[in-house]
């Protein structure tokens, strides 16, 4: 009887549990994918950029980690260990899509950063030249008004031009409860005092970048260096994109997002100024109590320091007003109650050398109250002090230093909110 063939014992089946770090590298990368995946479909239906939150690539890190220590692990678990198939591609997902991701964030910041600067730093028209119009702005007063645009949303300057100064002051420079115009406050903040100086400007590092609410937010740091200061600040700067076909980027300034500077080192020369706009205002201080208490005749006030072309332009009756009660309160015979202050900040406050005595320019509010038919008015005066002896700026300040009330002049005007 012929043999019958021998029949092959089953190989015996060993269990070999899946490595929890592989299982959950895999998941983890799965999830990273889903995530890059899921936003690119978004951002092409609705034609956004692809952007996903700042702890997404730290989730791909993660997932790539984890992975590289489960295939580590598997190899030295003799093989006693499963998932070496899971931990490869969850550390491909997360190396290829992470890196992907990382490369168009960087150049897609690099773009920005770029366009936010040109816009900063060039006058290539009027939805640019942030900085050379206000360096400007002394010299062009049409440059401050567009400076003050560029401050806006695109969406918020309705057509206006900055040449038509009259309508700018108009719809902008109304008087608020504060009794000061939208750009009367522009002008006084801290980073457009600084700029107007015509600082050498240095781009710093780029701090940061995101894109919300159907624009790009970049905040970038510039040093501004003048004689009197070095000033480090962070400035945003957020983009109005283009609502249709064909329509470009537009940039505008956040003021509201630059409250105070990063930090403000004065020089020699600065730290003297400092000191002596210090002193004169402490004197101005003295003279403006006694002009609102006495009621003293000032005969440093002549109207014709004064350009009256531009006080409330094609408006001269209300021009004639004012001159004549400046001219009353100046004289010391008026009857009216005298409301009087000083801005607040004056560290970038004008001077200048005449005679080798400093004089120092100060900013101060004159409210004069309703009345003949006219509404309240807000008057800005320049008020010049002077020091009565000679100065060195080279050298040390002397320990008393006597003051002189100089010049003054009214710059501009503007209606109160309310007319009584």
């Amino acid at each position: 009887m012929a043999d019958l063939p021998a029949t092959r014992q089953p190989a015996e089946l060993v269990y070999r549990p899946i490595s929890g770090l592989a299982l959950a590298g895999f998941v983890l990368g799965c999830l990273f994918t889903a995530m890059v995946v899921l936003s690119t479909l978004v951002a092409l239906a609705q034609g956004l950029p692809v952007f996903l939150p700042g702890w997404s690539l730290g989730l791909a890190a993660g997932a790539a980690a984890i992975c590289f220590l489960a295939q580590y692990r598997i190899h030295n678990a003799e093989g006693t260990l499963a998932g070496l198939a899971l931990a490869r591609w969850g550390l491909w997902l997360s190396v290829l899509l992470g890196v992907s991701y990382f490369v168009y964030t960087w150049v897609t910041g690099l773009a920005l950063a770029k366009q936010a600067d040109d816009f900063l730093m060039i006058n290539s028209g009027e939805d640019s030249g942030f900085f050379p119009r206000l360096m400007n702005a002394g010299k062009n007063r049409t440059d401050l008004y567009q400076a003050f645009l560029l401050s806006l949303p695109t969406t918020s300057r309705g057509g206006s031009k900055a040449a038509n100064e009259e309508a700018m002051l108009s719809q902008y420079n109304q008087a608020g409860k504060d009794g000061e115009g939208n750009i009367d406050k522009f002008s006084r903040h801290p980073l457009v005092l600084a700029i107007s100086k015509n600082p050498r400007i240095e781009r710093l590092s780029v701090v940061d970048w995101n894109y919300d609410k159907n624009s790009y937010h970049v905040v970038r740091n510039y040093r501004l260096t003048t004689p009197e200061l070095v000033l480090e600040t962070p400035i945003t700067v957020q983009s109005t994109e283009g609502g249709g076909e064909g329509e470009q980027r537009k940039w505008f300034v956040d003021l509201s997002r630059i409250p105070k500077f990063q930090s403000m080192k004065p020089t020699p020369l600065g730290d003297k100024l400092l000191a002596l706009r210090y002193f004169s205002k402490v004197f101005l201080e003295k003279w403006r109590a006694e002009l609102v208490k006495e009621r003293m005749a000032v005969p440093q006030y002549k109207d014709t320091d004064t350009d009256w072309t531009k006080i409330l332009p094609k408006k001269e009756p209300q021009r004639e007003h004012i001159k004549k009660m400046l001219a009353e309160i100046f004289r010391g015979d008026h009857n009216i109650p005298v409301q009087v202050t000083f801005q607040a900040d004056d560290t970038f406050a004008d001077w200048k050398v005449v005679d080798s005595r400093v004089q120092i320019v100060h900013t101060m509010k004159m409210i004069l109250p309703a009345g003949n038919g006219f509404r309240g008015l807000n008057v800005e005066l320049e008020i010049t002090a002077a020091t009565k002896d000679p100065l060195d700026l080279s050298g040390p300040l002397p320990l008393l230093i006597s003051w002189e009330l100089r010049k003054i002049r009214a710059i501009r005007a503007l209606g109160t909110s309310k007319s009584g």
